[in-house]
């Protein structure tokens, strides 16, 4: 039995618990931005798009995953090959998935500054559970950080389980629930959308992008008493720009008024300052993110009954997509979705050989803004003793290969088990789950 006094105990250990230090644990940017991650090297066989995920030699060699000249990952849709408007066809694209798992306790920062973008064009960035002998998708969970469709205007983030989780009603978060149940019937998942201006499309691109947080928590850890959740923040790169119209110029030696509209900028970044001024060996604490974009607490689901270890993952799907049909339903449609042949009065599948004559047929330039451009990715773990680990081992890796570590800008086939040790760190019943593959995959400049 708690107690009253032991109750308000908790409480104040909780609250404190919550501004948990994490230490760096694994970052992908710089020259071996790559090297963490696999390559599908595969058609989609997941959603069916019309699309193959190139390997790592055909992506470094079509330039389809590169490191810019800024030391940013590059990762794109090809969109100079001419695909013929004949049979069943397939558009080169990439999809990458992490060597490493990731466990309770971890924490992501991501940064980009270009998503792609258009018609047919479905870009995602999320973690997906990792299966044991024998489950089928969702039975290890997905948690969807970055996902939009077509000409969307805003982010859309989502959890998907079996049946058991929910999304409580009346949470605190800046963004907009929407379905509750993560086991929806539609594949949506439970979803909550941004809010914030900016989190997709070209108002997104033209503002030079943003960051985002995801927090797959034990910051609720108190005692013996766990309490995980998983909150999304997003913060756009720049805050706001105001607009001063109407400026009247008398000039006095022609005797004529002359009207101008003079636009002043007033930009603020709007990443916070623990984002922005760390380095890939500072910690991280969440105490300026504010509040976030959604919020899925212990209330209505057990993370840790629904979440076993997660892999990142960074794709593009395209072609059957322009409907904006998502696997086993349809995403809501929003406002300016309506790509070409986007025929509401007719079912969707109807449909899919004139999306792929528009879109995925042809040479390929309407998938120019079809990129992801990505100066890093970082993790953080509540393990100091598991950072530690996988600190020692990127030395390891900076000693063989060089590397350039990024930092948070503020300005303008199938997954196989990957080489080298897995090491399973725990500390009080949490941890995190490291695969560490050093030289798994070749350089790709």
């Amino acid at each position: 039995m708690i107690t009253t006094r032991r109750a308000i105990f908790l409480l104040t250990f909780c609250a404190f618990r919550a501004a948990a230090t994490y230490y760096p644990l694994i970052e992908y940017s710089g020259t071996t931005f790559f090297d963490g991650f696999d390559f599908y090297g595969a058609i989609d066989n997941t959603t069916w798009g019309n699309v193959t995920y190139v390997d790592a030699a055909d992506a470094s060699a079509e330039s389809l995953a590169y490191v810019n000249g800024a030391g940013n990952a590059m990762i794109k849709v090809d969109d100079v090959s001419t695909v013929l408007d004949v049979g069943i066809q397939y558009r080169k694209s990439v999809r990458l998935t992490s060597q490493a798992q990731f466990e309770i306790g971890t924490l992501f920062l991501v940064d980009v500054l270009h998503m792609p973008y258009g018609c047919s064009v479905w870009p995602s960035i999320w973690l997906n559970g990792v299966l044991a002998p024998g489950q089928i998708w969702p039975e290890a969970g997905e948690v969807d950080l970055i996902e939009a469709v077509n000409l969307f205007d805003h982010n859309q983030m989502a959890l998907h389980t079996t049946a058991g989780c929910m999304q409580p009603a009346n949470v605190t978060q800046s963004g907009a629930a929407g379905i509750l149940n993560c086991n929806d019937t539609s594949s949506s998942g439970c979803t909550v959308a941004e809010t914030k201006p900016n989190s997709y499309g070209p108002g997104f691109n033209s503002n030079n992008g943003g960051v985002w947080g995801l927090q797959f928590d034990v910051s609720g850890k108190c005692a013996r008493f766990f309490f995980p959740s998983i909150k999304f923040w997003f913060r756009t790169r720049f805050l706001f720009i105001s607009h001063l119209p109407l400026v009247i110029f008398i000039d006095i030696e022609l005797m004529t008024i002359r009207r101008r509209d003079i636009h002043l900028v007033l930009a603020a970044h709007g990443i916070p300052a623990s984002v922005s001024q760390a380095t890939p060996t500072t910690t991280m604490n969440l105490t300026d993110w504010g509040m976030p974009s959604a919020a899925y607490p212990a209330s209505g689901c057990n993370i840790t009954e629904f979440f076993p270890p997660q892999q990142l993952i960074i794709g593009k799907h395209n072609a059957l997509w322009a409907l904006g049909r998502h696997p086993g339903g349809l995403l809501p449609v929003m406002s300016g979705d309506m790509c070409k042949c986007f025929l509401l009065s007719i079912p969707h599948l109807m449909n899919l050989p004139l999306q792929f004559s528009n879109n995925v047929a042809g040479n390929g330039s309407n998938y120019a803004d079809a990129y992801f451009e990505i100066p890093a990715i970082r993790t953080y773990t509540v393990n100091a003793t598991a950072a530690s680990i996988a600190s020692a081992s990127a030395s390891v890796l900076l000693q063989t290969t060089g590397a350039a570590s990024g930092s948070i800008s503020t300005s303008t086939g199938p997954t196989g088990t990957p080489g080298g040790a897995a090491v399973r760190l725990r500390a009080g019943g949490w941890g995190v789950l490291v695969l560490l593959g050093i030289g798994v995959l070749g350089a790709l400049l």
